[in-house]
């Protein structure tokens, strides 16, 4: 699997410009990747005259801020300037260049003292499966201190593989902390418990033990470590000791149970990638540094091919079979989702056509705004 290579970074010319440009450049030297400017410009039908003077003036200050970096030996590919939906359209091109990370800047008014993460930020984080990095006003320079929160969970191990490369590749020290929750029982329960105190302990007990065990399986070799056990509400625990002991970077792998858009990040790491005070690195379905082999695209769009000649052809249960390959690679792919709503209408299985359809129409709708495919569309 090909180490990152490919980073994008959208600006908007505002006062965290420089810091996103630093962290791209930071990351792009540690990995012998390529970074890409790129700024989206709001669509405004009404002011064209403005509009392209606006167009004029940014081609003009990406042009030097690209110009900067490669003046100091960051390879880096041409800039994008785009008209558009800026949320909608650094997703879309983060996925048509490829790209393995995007480093955009954070903002918003946050609580008066930590910023926000901003609207742009927050949306690209929650659509994108690629992961992000929000730097944090200010943070320009070299990561040092990076914090890894875990949970047990395949999104926390998957967030911790990140941490452990950036830090190898960084050479930055690594906490990894765990939390956990305070022991309690409902009153009922808790009524009819002989000792409580003694079960408290040995759940405690219980949760140091699979912390012990989760780690054991990463290969900290080369790598400046430490763990911390909290107590409390998760959240509020990984907020505290990031501002507290000042960390430059919070490494999350996320992940949710309800809702799509949910399941695109995750109630714990939404809640922190909001209140953290340093930039924040979430990750999802994929690693953050080690893009998709080349060769598994070319398989999904292979196998996302034969589904549709298996369609044609009428063989509609081989069809199923293949876009069920196609939705183990990628479970948001609408098209697949269609195929199989196609091949089971004919089947004669209405109803889990129509689920099918719907859930299709959802990813689209709320992943890229994007109408339904038509049955037609799909041979």
């Amino acid at each position: 699997m090909k180490a990152l290579d490919r980073i994008l970074a959208p600006v908007d010319f505002g006062p965290n410009t420089e810091s996103v440009c630093e962290t791209a450049a930071e990351l792009a030297s540690a990995f012998g990747a390529r970074v890409r400017l790129m700024c989206v410009i709001e669509e405004a039908p009404h002011l064209s005259t403005g509009l392209d003077l606006l167009k004029q003036a940014a081609g003009e200050r990406l042009a030097k801020l690209h110009d900067g970096l490669v003046g100091r030996g960051f390879p880096c590919e041409p800039p994008m300037l785009i008209v558009g939906r800026p949320f909608d359209a650094i997703v879309r091109n983060a996925d048509a260049s490829n790209s393995h990370l995007i480093v955009m800047g954070r903002g918003g008014c946050g609580d008066g003292v930590r910023p926000g993460l901003g609207t742009t930020t927050s949306r690209v984080i929650r659509r994108t499966s690629k992961p992000v990095l929000a730097v944090a006003p200010g943070k320009a320079g070299t990561i040092k201190r990076i914090l890894c929160p875990v949970d047990g969970s395949n999104a926390s191990a998957r967030g911790l593989r990140n941490a452990i490369l950036l830090a190898s590749r960084l050479k930055a020290n690594l906490t990894v902390l765990t939390v956990i929750t305070n022991f309690s029982l409902p009153i009922s329960m808790a009524q009819r418990a002989p000792d409580m105190a003694r079960v408290a302990s040995e759940y405690e007990k219980m949760e140091r033990a699979q912390f012990e065990h989760f780690i054991k399986g990463f290969d900290f070799r080369d790598v400046s470590w430490d763990k911390e056990i909290h107590y409390g509400y998760a959240a509020d625990e990984i907020v505290k000791l990031a501002d507290q002991a000042k960390y430059d970077l919070v490494v999350m792998g996320s992940t949710g149970r309800s809702g799509l858009p949910r399941i695109l990040l995750g109630s714990t790491a939404e809640t922190v990638a909001r209140r953290v005070p340093c930039s924040v690195l979430t990750v999802k379905r994929q690693d953050v540094l080690s893009a998709r082999l080349e060769a598994d695209v070319t398989d999904l769009n292979r196998l996302l091919a034969e589904g549709q000649e298996l369609l044609e052809e009428g063989l509609c249960e081989d069809a199923i079979g293949r876009f069920d390959q196609c939705l183990l690679k990628d479970p948001y792919l609408a098209t697949a989702i269609e195929g199989q709503a196609t091949a089971h209408e004919r089947l004669g299985h209405h109803d889990v056509a129509s689920d099918l359809r719907e859930q299709a129409a959802l990813i689209r709708r709320e992943l890229w705004h994007q109408q339904p495919v038509e049955e037609a569309a799909l041979g």
